[in-house]
């Protein structure tokens, strides 16, 4: 007669569980987020050192995100910023209102163009970083 009521009471939460997950509710957010201009020129081919100047820069560029005065020159910094934002919830939304299962997922990734100019106005060194290639989508 024990195992008939350990039976029993096993179906009931069983019932139970399946009854609370039918009546959740599931929510989905997806965001997208593009910060600042994407860097479309490729310094190689555009940037000489010890030619190009500031104004060519600004021609080419627009003006820089960040502009930092150095005692050797000035530094133009170009950032471009994707991210990624996913979340999934399942909640139970009239008992109890806990929430049963959720899932997030985030992703960042830039671009970075530096350039160094020397006292005179002309290119002296230049980087650029790419990472928004490396951007998974969901």
């Amino acid at each position: 007669m024990a195992s008939g009521a350990v039976r029993t009471n096993s179906r009931r939460v069983v019932g139970l569980v399946a009854a609370l997950l039918s009546l959740s509710l599931a929510g989905c957010v997806i965001r997208r987020s593009y910060i600042g201009p994407e860097i479309r020129i490729q310094p190689k081919e555009v940037l000489v050192v010890g030619v190009t100047t500031k104004q060519d820069v600004l021609h080419l560029c627009g003006p820089p995100d960040e502009l930092q005065g150095q005692y050797d020159g000035d530094l133009f910094v170009y950032e471009y910023s994707r991210e990624n934002f996913a979340l999934f919830t399942i909640r139970e939304p009239l008992v109890l209102r806990l929430n049963l299962f959720t899932y997030s997922r985030l992703q960042d990734k830039r671009d970075r163009l530096v350039i160094l100019f020397d006292p005179d106005g002309v290119v002296k060194s230049y980087a650029l970083k790419r990472d928004t290639p490396n951007l998974k989508t969901f």
